[in-house]
């Protein structure tokens, strides 16, 4: 790397996305309130101000329920890529986590709040169904676990 050159996985992020850091006033998901009027037929469109209240309440939720368990069990699901949350690009996964997660709220199949009365299952299905969406549009995938010959599974997991 030259001095004074950003590494190279800064560069390459910049090319692929359009990485805003979230501002307090909401401005950074006008584009992205702009789509969602434009693909979504709501009797209520998504503000700004809703966007920017659902991100938040997403990356919380996502902190709180999919947090390592006590008792040692898996988290029921992978927490999605922080970037996600940054990319404010029209088409980017943000785009789409809004975006079902608006036509939840509409449909009255979700309730995001912060209080005790929140449905859990509900937002694990939410958070479900995002990953689904993410990975059949390609912007999500998994990686690929390759073993050398002879390696036993079955011994490596005792």
């Amino acid at each position: 790397r030259k001095p004074g050159s950003a590494p190279l996985h800064a560069r390459m992020q910049g090319k692929q996305s359009n990485l805003v850091p979230p501002r307090a006033d909401g401005e950074h998901l006008i584009h992205i309130s702009k789509a969602l009027r434009g693909a979504m037929s709501l009797a209520v469109p998504c503000s700004v101000e809703l966007l920017l209240q659902l991100t938040a309440q997403l990356q919380n939720h996502m902190q709180r329920e999919l947090k390592p368990q006590v008792s040692g069990a898996p988290p029921p699901m992978v927490k999605l890529p922080a970037r996600f949350f940054r990319d404010v690009s029209v088409g980017s996964p943000l785009q789409h986590i809004l975006q079902l997660t608006c036509e939840r709220l509409h449909s009255k199949k979700l309730s995001l709040g912060n209080g005790p009365d929140v449905d859990t299952k509900a937002i694990l299905q939410l958070l479900a169904d995002i990953e689904r969406r993410l990975v059949s549009l390609g912007l999500l995938s998994w990686p690929r676990v390759c073993f050398a010959e002879g390696f036993d599974t079955q011994e490596a997991t005792r």
